[in-house]
């Protein structure tokens, strides 16, 4: 009887050693995951943002292209700024598909 509880007491040291290695090693893995979320959560930050700076820039440009269909100007100028509307769309576009990933 003596031996049968001795061995059950080393079996449960055994699993309570295993159990001790596996909290050890979630922690960690717990740990590293925190560290990516917060450092995933900056980048979203800056990301926000730079996409804030990219519609307000969007918006200047969409009223100087509105401001000179008034005026009935169109030059080389609007072409320009046309490219760069539509750089800044693809941009903004982009950094919208970064957010919702």
């Amino acid at each position: 009887m003596t031996q049968k509880i001795e061995r059950l007491i080393e079996e449960l040291k055994m699993r309570a050693n295993e159990l001790k290695s596996s909290l050890l090693a979630e922690r960690e893995t717990n740990s590293k995951l925190q560290q990516e979320n917060d450092r995933l959560k900056a980048d979203l930050e800056v990301l926000t943002d730079e996409l804030s700076k990219r519609n307000a820039e969007f918006v200047e440009l969409e009223k100087s292209v509105e401001a000179m269909k008034e005026n009935n100007t169109v030059s080389s100028e609007v072409k320009v700024t046309k490219e760069e509307i539509d750089e800044m769309v693809k941009e903004i576009e982009y950094c919208i598909t970064q957010l919702k990933q």
